[in-house]
């Protein structure tokens, strides 16, 4: 079986594309639907907002299930570099505000923005 990554919270076991109307069962970002005309960036920020639950009941979460990872893997697969507007560190928590990928906010993480060769630099909590 064939996974695809869902490009809003970084899930990369859904059983279909991110279209069709398939709903992400860790997000619940149904595609075509609620993406036609809000970005995915601010659905991430929605779905962080809402401490990052797991979506399904039909689904069930998985015993490793890690949504600070899964963001930080989402970013990776972008590869892409990464322009940050702000990095704020206030005791343990950080909180990286970004034009293209919204808001993260963690405790005691590590990020690499950027592909290898383009990295502009890591953050460390």
């Amino acid at each position: 079986m064939s996974y695809h990554l869902c490009p809003v919270c970084g899930y990369k076991k859904m059983t279909h594309p991110p279209n069709d109307y398939y709903i992400c069962p860790c997000c619940g970002t149904e595609f075509e639907a609620d993406d036609f005309e809000v970005s995915h960036s601010r659905l991430r920020q929605k779905w962080q907002d809402n401490k990052m639950q797991w979506f399904s009941r039909r689904t069930p979460k998985p015993y490793d299930y890690n949504p600070e990872l899964q963001l930080r893997n989402l970013l990776g697969f972008k590869g892409r570099a990464e322009t940050l507007n702000t990095v704020s560190k206030t005791d343990f928590d950080l909180k990286i505000e970004s034009k293209r990928y919204g808001n993260i906010t963690t405790s005691g993480r590590t990020f690499v923005f950027g592909a290898p060769s383009e990295n502009l630099g890591v953050v460390t909590g």
